[in-house]
């Protein structure tokens, strides 16, 4: 098996980006160093649930990703870190891991959405991900932080001068804060299905209204 589709591989590279050792990372997943071992040689994937909790919790990942490490055997593209706060500072340690196909450099980063003064294509709990190495253009979508608040926006070239153009502000490139490329987002439709099914019942509950005054 080429070290490609090794899926064993991509355990041992997940676990060196997290800088653990392999003795750290067996005794998280409730294993021994020979055990594995031989996971990341590829030669056992049978774990147990507990393990692959350990797995997930250790490496960052979600139970259904490690589930697609172990048995997927796909390549895994570039870990971003997802924080809470934009722009993150110095210290600030990340909720979660997110591989993302369109992270082409390591200052990728990923931020939960808060609120509904994003543009409507990102609702609560989403990230939003940025990459604030790659040059910036007019039509870009970027993120910025405006009223101390993580805004989307375009960029707009107005006279040979750059503009922010949010949903609700326009200012400036250069008396903006943290202007960065958008490079992605994650949908949290759990969230977005919980929403939509609220919205539903409570149109549920108009309409029989209306047939009951129809009634009497």
């Amino acid at each position: 098996m080429s070290q490609e589709h090794n899926w064993g591989y991509h355990i041992r590279l997940l676990r060196e980006q997290r800088k653990l050792s392999r003795a750290e990372l067996a005794k998280e997943i409730g294993i021994s160093y020979k055990g594995l071992e031989k996971i990341e040689n590829g030669r056992q994937k049978n774990l147990s649930p507990e393990q692959v909790a350990g797995l997930s919790r250790a490496l960052g990942l979600t139970r259904v990703q490690i589930l697609d490490v172990l048995y997927g055997l796909e390549a895994l593209p570039n870990q971003v870190p997802i924080f809470q706060k934009f722009p993150y500072e110095i210290g600030d340690e990340p909720l979660t891991f997110i591989n993302l196909p369109a992270a082409t450099s390591k200052n990728a980063r990923g931020f939960v959405v808060h609120g509904s003064y994003l543009e409507p294509q990102f609702h609560d709990g989403d990230y939003l991900f940025v990459d604030d190495s790659l040059p910036l253009d007019a039509g870009d979508a970027v993120a910025c932080l405006v009223d101390g608040k993580l805004q989307s926006a375009k960029l707009r070239k107005v006279a040979d001068e750059l503009w922010v153009e949010g949903k609700t502000f326009k200012i400036k490139y250069q008396d903006s804060q943290y202007v960065h490329k958008i490079i992605g987002q994650y949908v949290n439709w759990l969230n977005n299905a919980s929403i939509a099914i609220v919205a539903g019942l409570f149109g549920m509950l108009g309409l029989l209204a209306g047939v009951v005054q129809l009634f009497n």
